[in-house]
């Protein structure tokens, strides 16, 4: 009876220690801020893309950046995930922007980039025309940029193959 008992406990524990293990944290968007929290976050072709990065185990750069040129003609973001395979990069670059506003991909002054390693594949709005930005706040004074973004991007070696960026949110402090 009571090597009952402890059989019965031992499954008992192995069944909770199993649901567990199973039910680790799923990752999701940052929350949508405005207050340079320096988040980001966007799915592409369904799948979460966070920032992440080696930079503590010797990488030199940064998981997110960004912010304008010194000039303050060009708006550059970019994040990185370094960690998961494949690495993926997404670069958004808005030529001339005048502030809190939106941008589209088919002005040629505005540009998202997705590349994805390996193999080395680069899609570009260039190509599509498709997608935009949207500046919610544009604080130069206390150097915080956030907004939104989507976008369809093709392949510059195949044109016929295409990522689709959703859900797209950003809140950076730069300076």
């Amino acid at each position: 009876m009571k090597l009952l008992q402890t059989s019965a406990i031992m499954v008992t524990l192995c069944s909770i220690i199993a649901l567990l293990a199973a039910c680790k944290k799923e990752q999701a968007l940052p929350r949508a801020t405005q207050h340079g929290a320096n988040t980001f976050g966007c799915y592409v072709n369904g799948k979460l893309l966070l920032p992440k990065n080696r930079l503590n185990l010797g990488g030199s750069t940064p998981a997110l950046y960004g912010g304008y040129t010194s000039g303050a003609n060009t708006l550059t973001l970019n994040a990185q995930n370094s960690i998961e395979e494949p690495y993926r990069v997404i670069h958004i670059i808005l030529n001339n922007p005048i502030g809190v506003g939106e941008y589209l991909m088919s002005d040629p002054n505005n540009i998202c980039l997705y590349e994805e390693r390996p193999p080395d594949k680069r899609f570009s709005t260039a190509i599509t025309g498709n997608g935009k930005v949207v500046i919610t706040r544009d604080d130069r004074v206390n150097f915080i940029l956030s907004g939104t973004f989507e976008f369809t991007a093709a392949n510059t070696a195949n044109s016929n193959e295409k990522v689709t960026v959703t859900s797209g949110r950003f809140d950076i402090s730069y300076k």
